[in-house]
Order: structure tokens, then C-alpha cells, then sequence
């Protein structure tokens, strides 16, 4: 049984090496392939598309390792940013240069009067259990100056069915190849559980920064309207890195006229509007955090 289970490992973690240190991740799949440039196709979809690239199509450039974002190079000199998130830092619907982590890194680059390197590890569907395995195993190889988070939906989590291959469960999604799964996930599921696994992957985040001297920054994409109050959060984890301007609402619950028509391409993620006004903040909160300063272990 135990030469089973240990070989199920070595034929299997080709596929993915999710969790094993010193590797950078491999995310690439069949739908979307390493090293490719194709049109997103849920963005295309007839009816769905919206905003100010309704009419626009939309190109995907992943790298070798199947990321939406530059190739990984720890040995360059330029500074470099890390950013870690779901879809709306992987920018579904948006050009490249319009997700907010491109509107970051462009503001930095103008307030140092050099270029830096936006690496982003943004991934849709996925939750904070994700991230903090990404960071767990990219921080310590590319030694980014700077690590952003913008954490998920707290319901979210991943789950390996065999090794090498994972599975993200959300709330309102059922995968067709697993619905038990998707039934005991939901009973398992409450408030409370969501925030404390919250608490274990944001604490585990900053353990692993603060290992490797990395100065973070944080927020949530959802606001402060779906978490506990500001003092209640900083019971559990570390808040006096916490980004000071959340993600705006955006669509139909936004406040503003122009946010309200502020969609992506594929009419249910952000648009350049949100994307911008979140980028410029998160710029320049880390540029007050001394962007570049390594934090002592």
C-alpha cells in the first residue's frame, strides 16, 4: 500500500508539482498552453461581451510556465514586483496594459525613473489557499523587491484529487467531474471556517515574506463589505501592510455612473476604470513602504 501511494507521487507530479519547494509552478494547460497567444474564449462569447472592448479582441500571452506574464528570469537586475491573485489580477477581459498590476508597475517605473519587472502570478477561479502555495514556492527563487496580494473570495480552496493534479471548489460552481466532492466541500463550508482558513494562508504568506526579507502589501478584491471589521481582521492577521484603498465596486452595485459601466470584455470582471484606480493606489502605497527596501528576517 505505502509503495502505491509513493509511486502515485513519482508518476504523477510531472503533471502539476504543486507545493514542492524550489520549483516554479506550472499552471499551463491544454486550454490555455505554456508559451501561447490566444483569444480567451469565455470573453468571446456571443451576448456576453461588454464595456469599452466589446468590440476589441482580446490576446492572451502566457509565458513557458503557463502564467499571463513575462518570462521568469531570477538572475535580471531590474527590480521586480510579484503579484499574486485570481481573475482580476490575471485580467480576464483586459489588454495586458490595462490590469491593474501593469497600471502599478508603469506608476513605480515613472517614480523611480527605471523599469521594473511586473511578474504576474494571477490565476482565475482560484482562492487563497492557491496563493499562498504560489508564493511558498516562487518568493524564495525570483526575490522579487516587492510581493502585492490581492486575496479571493475567503469560500474558495483547492483540492488534489492525485498528485500533480489539483482542483479549485467555489460555492457557485459545481464541476461536472465531481459533484459529491462539490456537496461535502459546501458541508464542510461556513463563515467562520472560510475566515480561519483566511487567517492560516495570509499568516502563512507573511511567514514566508519575512523569511526571505520581502516586504508585502495587501488587499481583499472584494472590499471591506464581505469581511469582518478592520480591528477584528487585525485580531488574526497583519493589517498594518493593508493596501488603504480596496478594490472599487464596480457594475451595477457601484455608487459612481462611469464604474457602473465599467466591465471587462466578458461583461463580469472589472474594467480599465476599477483596474486603474486600484493600480495607482497600490503603487503608491508601496512607494510609501520604500519599494526596494528588503525587510530584515
Amino acid at each position: 500500500m505505502a509503495f502505491e501511494y509513493f509511486r502515485g507521487i513519482e508518476e504523477n507530479e510531472r503533471a502539476g508539482r504543486f507545493w514542492i519547494r524550489g520549483e516554479l509552478p506550472v499552471v499551463a494547460t491544454k486550454a490555455i498552453p505554456a508559451s501561447s497567444e490566444l483569444l480567451w474564449v469565455p470573453a468571446d462569447t456571443p451576448g456576453r461581451a461588454s464595456g469599452v472592448y466589446k468590440n476589441v479582441r482580446i490576446t492572451y500571452k502566457t509565458n513557458a510556465h503557463g502564467w499571463r506574464s513575462r518570462e521568469i528570469d531570477p538572475a535580471s537586475p531590474r527590480k521586480k514586483i510579484m503579484f499574486v491573485g485570481c481573475s482580476y489580477t490575471m485580467g480576464i477581459g483586459l489588454p495586458y496594459e490595462d490590469v491593474w498590476t501593469s497600471v502599478a508597475t508603469r506608476h513605480v517605473e515613472e517614480a523611480l525613473g527605471e523599469p521594473v519587472e511586473q511578474h504576474n502570478f494571477g490565476y482565475g477561479a482560484h482562492g487563497n489557499d492557491f496563493f499562498a502555495m504560489v508564493v511558498h514556492q516562487v518568493l524564495p527563487i525570483l526575490k522579487p523587491d516587492f510581493l502585492v496580494v490581492l486575496f479571493s473570495d475567503l469560500s474558495r480552496r483547492t483540492v488534489f484529487p492525485k498528485f500533480g493534479h489539483r482542483m479549485a471548489l467555489l460555492s457557485t460552481y459545481v464541476p461536472d467531474e465531481a459533484p459529491g466532492l462539490h456537496r461535502a466541500f459546501l458541508e464542510l463550508q461556513s463563515d467562520s471556517n472560510d475566515f480561519m482558513d483566511f487567517a492560516r494562508q495570509h499568516s502563512l504568506i507573511d511567514a514566508v515574506a519575512q523569511l526571505n526579507g520581502i516586504p508585502w502589501v495587501w488587499q481583499s478584491k472584494n472590499g471591506p463589505q464581505d469581511w469582518p471589521p478592520l480591528a477584528q481582521t487585525a485580531k488574526y492577521v497583519r493589517t498594518d501592510n493593508m493596501i488603504d484603498q480596496p478594490f472599487p465596486l464596480y457594475g451595477p452595485k457601484a455608487k459612481d455612473e462611469p464604474l457602473k459601466r465599467d466591465l471587462a470584455r466578458d461583461g463580469m470582471h472589472p474594467g480599465p476604470l476599477s483596474n486603474k484606480a486600484f493600480g495607482l493606489a497600490a503603487a503608491k502605497f508601496m512607494l510609501g513602504r520604500g519599494l526596494g527596501a528588503k525587510e530584515k528576517a
